[in-house]
């Protein structure tokens, strides 16, 4: 099948291969990882806007199919009941909205029309840091066992000096 917008991807092609190798110095990793992400949008159009890749054009990149394409994201890589899953699957679909908001950028950049994703309509990345606090008595022993650090040293090795 022929290409309908073939502009469209040598803008593709033009963002993987020297936009983010070139100009943005990105890893081999980090250029697959936006490929993916581009191909996910795409599968997004094949499957549920019957948009074959080959006739994805500047035209379907809409306010409706990003988000759209957000919420399917959401629903595709946040299926699992664990806690430990649900937020990697959560960090997932931020790196992939990010990718394609990058790439989006870039369109926009280059004179395309084309809607990027708000920044207040990103998914929110989730966290499960809990902060430690220390008792007075450990905070105690750190502090001694710190005090007592340099009296450590070998003799005859030089003490590096902290300011």
């Amino acid at each position: 099948m022929k290409v309908k917008d073939a502009q469209f991807f040598t803008v593709v092609s033009s963002f993987l291969n020297v936009y983010l190798v070139k100009n943005r110095s990105c890893s081999s990793n980090t250029v697959k990882s936006y490929e993916d992400a581009l191909n996910l949008l795409f599968t997004f159009l094949e499957g549920t806007k019957d948009i074959p890749r080959q006739r994805v054009s500047w035209s379907h990149f809409t306010r409706q199919n990003i988000q759209e394409f957000v919420d399917w994201l959401e629903k595709v890589r946040n299926c699992s009941r664990q806690t430990q899953l649900q937020r990697l699957a959560a960090n997932t679909v931020l790196r992939d909205v990010s990718a394609i908001n990058g790439f989006l950028n870039f369109v926009i950049r280059k004179g395309f029309t084309a809607y990027k994703i708000p920044p207040k309509s990103m998914p929110k990345e989730v966290r499960n840091f809990r902060a430690y606090i220390f008792t007075d008595t450990e905070i105690e022993k750190m502090l001694d066992s710190a005090d007592h650090f340099l009296y450590a040293c070998k003799p005859g090795k030089k003490v590096p000096r902290f300011q």
